[in-house]
């Protein structure tokens, strides 16, 4: 009975670990609420270390790999919530990776393959290697954030988030990023704008 019981627990663990909607799909979702809030699509939950990335061929989340097998983050695990803008585009053509635009969204854990709506805040201005692979940052969690709507907000009433945000992403890769530049919500709402428009130059629309 006892084996019973923990056989039901894992598949429960296994059910909300990997539960991805299937009715998400990138071109059905705008990035930007007529509020200013954004919808992102969650890859990767605060305190995991696998990467996935979301297709849209598949509409669904995959394992990320590389010449080892599954990427595992190699560092301490995710501070932060991981996803993607739906209808963005980095394209190559500005010296990005090709992907959607990364959004990173501070707060509680959240499901994997989920849409979220957000509070915008900024924007971090970075280069991977060789690519530009700016990041938004953004905001989930009610009543713990909701005195934050800039970067001098969450500054202000939760100090060090930003720097930890910084430290994390300047080593979990081993040295190859370089944080060029954090900028606020104006900015950070301009760029959106733009990698819509190379979203829908990219699909002809």
């Amino acid at each position: 009975m006892k084996n019973i019981r923990l056989f039901f627990f894992i598949l429960i663990i296994i059910f909300q670990n990997n539960y991805v909607f299937s009715e998400i799909k990138i071109k059905d979702n705008y990035p930007i609420n007529s509020s200013g809030t954004l919808n992102v699509i969650v890859e990767i939950s605060a305190g995991d270390n696998l990467k996935r990335i979301f297709s849209d061929e598949k509409n669904d989340l995959e394992i990320e790999y590389n010449e080892k097998g599954p990427r595992v983050i190699n560092y301490l695990p995710y501070p932060f919530n991981y996803g993607i803008l739906p209808q963005t585009h980095e394209s190559f053509d500005i010296g990005a990776d090709g992907d959607p635009l990364d959004v990173l969204i501070i707060g509680e854990s959240l499901v994997k393959g989920k849409l979220y709506e957000v509070k915008l805040i900024g924007i971090i201005e970075m280069i991977d290697g060789n690519e530009i692979d700016n990041k938004i940052i953004s905001l989930f969690g009610g009543k713990i954030f909701s005195d934050v709507n800039s970067l001098n907000d969450l500054e202000k009433n939760y100090p060090g988030t930003i720097e930890i945000i910084k430290l994390w992403l300047s080593n979990y890769k081993g040295g190859f990023i370089e944080i060029k530049n954090i900028r606020g919500k104006k900015s950070a709402l301009k760029y959106i704008k733009e990698s819509t428009k190379r979203f829908i130059k990219k699909n002809g629309n």
